[in-house]
């Protein structure tokens, strides 16, 4: 199983087929997938829409001085 990362603040269209190959089990996010509460909420429902069943979004959060969402 593998977890992806995604380049921007949208889906592409080739990180959509990454999503829905089999192997892949989830995405994690960075600040730059994050503009604003809605779009990063956009943005986890257009990955959710590629995927059935259970799939990860998971955010690259460390706590402390790491934080990737502000």
């Amino acid at each position: 199983m593998l977890m992806i990362g995604i380049a921007g603040k949208v889906l592409a269209d080739h990180e959509i087929g990454w999503i829905r190959a089999p192997q892949v089990c989830g995405v994690i996010l960075f600040t730059r997938n994050f503009e604003s509460q809605a779009q990063v909420s956009t943005l986890c429902t257009a990955i959710r829409a590629e995927r059935s069943g259970p799939f990860l979004i998971a955010v690259d959060q460390e706590g402390g001085p790491v934080q990737r969402f502000r």
